[in-house]
């Protein structure tokens, strides 16, 4: 649905909404739950609404509400209902929610309604969570006996239909259970991408739940040699999106933070914070980088420019899968503050940023929504293509990228989110908070350009509000006299 991820990029613009439509709209984009309830709603229920006979009789009312789908530009897909429906299961796993407390009305909408906690276990099935299915499975059958059914309130459902869903619903928690069992078995418990390792019908789900922290917590980390995620990695992202760190203590004691120039000299006189994250790969942020009216320049810039964020490779219909975000793409002239943002990460990186040279790509701005994602990837893009598969290679890789590919990337937070958001790196053991004008910097390429895959790196679900980021790649080759070298080994 477009204006739920979309609703700031036409706030204040001339678009004949009142005040109060975009209030709801806001309220409907930061809210996970309420964003499923109207996606649905509207997906469902108002298309029914519409057709019906009765309505045909309110001619003002259809074509007022007609108007309405126009003006706010509401584009209601099948695929809109799927997203919403994954969104909330990512967010449960990944936040360790409990779904019986995300079934209840939230502080801006109605409860879910039986059908939609059951799509909900049945996306988690079909994504092979079978532990989670299990637990959306048990919240839909305890909300069917609360509400006796579902429904809006209006008509009851009587003791037969409830008796039928009843026993659908235990149908599928035994099914959860059974594949849930029979994985495990088969695959030995290794590598499998559920969330619980024991077998769900000797041992409750509550209790491998309070376990889950523990079992990650000790283990040590691992660095992959792939380029896809790992299922180990996919376990650590969930750990890390919740603030946690899997760093020792004697790794996190040589982390400072402290003011400095970055050998800059036109930073001498007006230094930046930097924290690190991490000093192997090097992980830094910047904080206080920039003020709040040159994000919001930013932002305004990049509203009437918004597109569905796309995944190379992928199938169009299925990108919510990978990623759930709008972006726009800022060249330097568009606008002064993009060139003092261009101009701010030269003198922070000492590398080269001309865009007409092709030294860097254009500013990428990003929003995401309640819910809003990216799965774990690498910024780099030549191991992601069948480069090698050719008989030149090298001439292949040239032709594609004459720069070379993206050595670093800078990331730039452009404002505050409620809940949620981090940049998680799994395989460093590292998160990084959003922190309204804060940037963080990283590399993606190893001295010798080869891809550095400890740099695996994931945007962690927006659990509520919004989340604006902008991103800035770097080129590999015309940083070769200043990217700085590794000291030689004596």
């Amino acid at each position: 649905m477009r204006y739920v991820s979309e609703y700031d990029s036409w706030h204040g613009t001339n678009l004949n909404t009142s005040q109060g439509t975009a209030g709801v709209v806001k309220e409907v984009a930061e809210d996970p739950v309420l964003s499923l309830v109207t996606t649905r709603r509207l997906a469902k229920d108002w298309p029914v609404l519409r057709d019906a006979p009765v309505l045909h009789h309110w001619l003002d009312v259809v074509e007022g509400a007609a108007g309405a789908e126009v003006g706010v530009g509401v584009v209601m897909r099948e695929e809109d209902l799927d997203a919403h429906t994954h969104a909330l299961m990512r967010l449960q796993h990944v936040y360790n929610l409990h779904a019986a407390h995300l079934v209840h009305p939230t502080p801006h909408g109605p409860a879910l309604r039986v059908s939609d906690v059951v799509s909900i276990g049945i996306a988690a099935l079909d994504n092979s969570m079978y532990g989670r299915a299990v637990e959306w499975l048990s919240a839909a059958l305890q909300h069917t006996h609360r509400q006796g059914g579902d429904g809006d309130g209006q008509h009851k459902w009587n003791s037969i239909r409830q008796d039928r869903q009843t026993q659908q619903l235990n149908i599928l928690l035994h099914l959860s259970t059974a594949v849930h069992d029979h994985q495990l078995t088969k695959e030995n418990h290794d590598n499998h991408p559920g969330n619980y390792p024991l077998p769900l019908s000797q041992v409750p789900l509550e209790v491998q739940k309070q376990e889950e922290n523990k079992v990650l917590e000790s283990q040590e980390m691992e660095t992959s040699d792939v380029i896809s995620s790992t299922p180990r990695d996919k376990q650590v992202l969930s750990l890390l999106c919740r603030g946690h760190t899997l760093l020792t203590a004697s790794e996190s004691s040589h982390l400072k933070c402290h003011v400095g120039s970055r050998g800059s000299p036109w930073l001498r006189l007006m230094p930046v914070k930097v924290e690190e994250h991490s000093l192997d790969p090097a992980i830094l942020s910047f904080h206080d980088l920039f003020l709040p009216h040159q994000l919001a320049v930013l932002r305004q810039l990049s509203r009437p420019l918004l597109e569905q964020a796309r995944v190379q490779g992928a199938d169009k219909s299925l990108t919510y899968m990978y990623r759930s975000s709008y972006n726009a793409w800022l060249r330097g002239p568009t606008h002064p503050v993009v060139r003092a943002v261009n101009h701010m990460i030269a003198a922070l990186t000492g590398l080269e940023m001309d865009e007409d040279k092709e030294e860097a790509e254009l500013l990428q701005t990003n929003l995401y929504g309640a819910g809003g994602h990216y799965i774990p990837h690498m910024d780099f893009l030549a191991l992601y293509r069948s480069l090698w598969e050719s008989d030149n290679p090298v001439e292949k890789l040239m032709k594609e990228f004459p720069n070379g590919d993206r050595v670093a990337t800078f990331m730039i937070y452009m404002n505050k989110v409620e809940e949620g958001g981090r940049t998680a790196f799994p395989r460093v053991g590292v998160s990084v908070e959003p922190r309204e004008g804060s940037a963080v910097f990283w590399y993606n390429l190893l001295p010798s350009g080869k891809g550095d895959l400890r740099m695996l790196h994931a945007a962690c679900p927006v659990l509520r509000g919004t989340k604006w980021v902008s991103n800035k790649w770097i080129k590999h080759y015309p940083q070769m006299y200043h990217r700085p070298c590794l000291p030689l080994a004596v």
